[in-house]
């Protein structure tokens, strides 16, 4: 058997060579966002580590790294949406969640003292609500760009929902059976693992046949091993291991139904979208 050794400059060079492509800098700019909030999500979790002070509720490095992807996504709208623009767009509607929530619960919530039943329901309503509403912009910007193929609009629709793969939960201390810090560790590699995988399907989504649908199918399996790959900690939680695994169970299945329904809706709205412009056309 023969043995091909690699040199290390060789792969530097193929590594230079690959960046000096054309639309090379088109993919910086779309994996950037990845790497960006990733780096804002680790930065939070030391920052809360330390017991630093916090606004709204949030490290001033989750704050920071909102802007940029604000100030990215309206830059990408500004140039008409191209394609590196769709990551942009997906991790600043879906990383203004936390901010929004943090609000609501600054608002709403009593900041001591038992909380009323009627006044967490009102907090959990509007939390859902705008989630939902989060979702009702990701379908409009799928509509936004089902005018160049049906790939595009459903590509961006799923890197809005695998916006999630670059961040974890972060376990409170004395919540689980082993230590909090390891599993958030663990976690926090995981986070990695799987934006790298995304980085790979953007890069053969903008690289590849724009009619191909094989990006999209990876993107789609990406998206629903994602909540098994994060949710599991809820299984080793302090306690009763039956009372765990239903829940976990049931956290998975919520998010596997909600990730279904919102497919169906995008796909639904960008088909009719598509035949009536047909038909006008």
């Amino acid at each position: 058997m023969w043995l091909v050794r690699v040199q290390p400059r060789s792969l530097w060079a193929r590594g230079r060579e690959l960046f000096r492509r054309p639309g090379s800098s088109q993919i910086v700019l779309a994996m950037a966002p990845l790497a960006l909030a990733y780096l804002g999500y680790l930065t939070s979790w030391g920052w809360r580590s330390t017991g630093w002070p916090t606004v709204l509720l949030l490290p001033p490095t989750y704050l920071a790294t909102l802007v940029l992807l604000f100030l990215g996504a309206l830059v990408g709208l500004r140039q008409g949406t191209p394609p590196w623009a769709y990551s942009w767009l997906a991790h600043a509607l879906y990383s203004v969640a936390p901010l929004v929530g943090n609000v609501l619960a600054l608002a709403l919530l009593p900041a001591a003292g038992e909380i009323s039943r009627p006044v967490h329901a009102v907090f959990t309503l509007a939390g859902q609500g705008f989630n939902q509403f989060l979702v009702l912009l990701a379908v409009l910007g799928a509509l936004l760009v089902a005018r160049r193929s049906r790939q595009d609009a459903l590509f961006f629709f799923l890197l809005f929902l695998g916006a999630r793969v670059v961040t974890y939960p972060i376990q409170l201390p004395g919540t689980l059976l082993v230590p909090s810090d390891a599993v958030t560790g663990a976690l926090a590699v995981i986070a990695l693992a799987e934006g790298a995988v995304m980085a790979v399907l953007l890069y053969r989504f903008l690289t590849g046949d724009p009619g191909s649908w094989r990006p999209f199918r990876g993107l789609l399996v990406l998206v629903l091993v994602e909540p098994l790959l994060k949710l599991w900690p809820l299984a080793i939680q302090a306690g009763y291991l039956g009372r765990n695994l239903r829940a976990f169970g049931i956290a998975l299945g919520t998010t596997w139904l909600l990730t279904a329904g919102f497919l169906a809706v995008a796909y639904v709205s960008v088909w009719l979208y598509q035949t009536r412009r047909s038909r006008r056309a």
